[in-house]
């Protein structure tokens, strides 16, 4: 759901062997624009003689709808499911609960989806800034086991990542800058 331009975006669908993935259309007009208004919309006939101005309904021979909003944690609109047929819906009951329990799953995996892919997104920005900052920098566990270098390390020392992950950070000095090390990374994980 883009609610800047109030277009919608079809990220799964099944039409008779036909794929609608990656359409995206304006809700103005549409059943989905009423799903948005009032959380669940069923159309038993004729839906698309109530929205004349929705075309695909027509391409597709669209005669019955029925959707829901898909809501975040919060209880912000994050997007929509809807059953839509060729013909009448034969039992409205199931076919309501039949959108309740696939709604509420889809939600949930489109909200687990969502942060997935912010979660890369974020890890992206932090390998750019940790790989571009002109000073070295290496993470390590408790025990002082390196468990990453950045590019400055590397450039630096002339070690490559396989020379170091996993050793002690301790192992890569004397005994006198090793006690200072250890030390300092003792203190930082207190």
């Amino acid at each position: 759901f883009n609610p800047d331009d109030g277009t919608i975006t079809v990220i799964a669908s099944h039409s008779s062997g036909d794929s609608l993935d990656g359409v995206t259309y304006r809700l103005q007009d549409t059943p989905c624009e009423s799903v948005f208004e009032e959380n669940l919309c069923v159309y038993n006939t004729n839906v698309q003689q109530r929205f004349p101005k929705d075309f695909m309904l027509g391409e597709l021979g669209i005669t019955s709808y029925a959707g829901r909003r898909l809501l975040d944690n919060h209880g912000s609109v994050v997007g929509l499911f809807a059953l839509m047929n060729n013909d009448a819906i034969p039992n409205l009951a199931q076919a309501t609960s039949l959108v309740d329990i696939v709604s509420s799953t889809a939600a949930y995996e489109l909200i687990r989806e969502t942060r997935e892919n912010a979660l890369i997104e974020s890890e992206k920005r932090y390998r750019n800034i940790f790989d571009s900052v002109p000073v070295m920098i290496c993470t390590t566990d408790k025990d002082h086991n390196i468990h990453d270098i950045n590019s400055t390390w590397i450039e630096t020392t002339g070690y490559i990542h396989s020379d170091i992950v996993g050793k002690s950070v301790g192992s890569l000095f004397s005994d006198i800058d090793r006690c200072a090390i250890e030390d300092s990374i003792t203190k930082a994980w207190l």
